[in-house]
């Protein structure tokens, strides 16, 4: 008997069947592909957002942003509060949190002191822009 009509030569051979996932692994890699979704979106927010403000630029009658220094200092606030969340973390995944509990002043402490002085600082920004 012939074996041409019993062969499948397209049918390509790939090997063994890869295990199957499990839950835990199949939440992880969702989570995954969630954030590469959502940073793609957001990076492609901002690209196009300064594209269009370069090209706002080219229009005769463009005048530059004013240099606020609220600006600036909300900036560094934010900058210095975001360095002091990444130490408390590193702290915490080595099993430091005492350390960084006395480091920090408590429960934070340094992130109430900035919204509570941006907000004075808004409301005295207000304040002189309504009167």
């Amino acid at each position: 008997m012939s074996t041409i009509f019993t062969e499948h030569p397209w049918i390509a051979h790939t090997g063994p069947v890869a295990p199957a996932l499990s839950g835990m692994q199949i939440l992880q890699n969702s989570r995954r592909s969630a954030l590469k979704v959502l940073l793609s979106v957001v990076s492609v927010f901002f690209l196009l957002m300064i594209v269009a403000y370069g090209g706002r630029m080219l229009y005769q009658d463009w005048r530059p942003t004013p240099q606020i220094n609220l600006l600036w200092a909300n900036t560094g606030l934010l900058l210095l509060s975001s360095l002091c969340l990444q130490v408390a973390l590193m702290w915490a995944r080595a099993g430091q949190v005492k350390l960084g509990t006395r480091r920090f002043g408590g429960r934070g402490g340094f992130d109430r002191r900035i919204l509570s002085g941006a907000t004075g600082r808004m409301a005295a920004a207000d304040s002189h822009g309504a009167g």
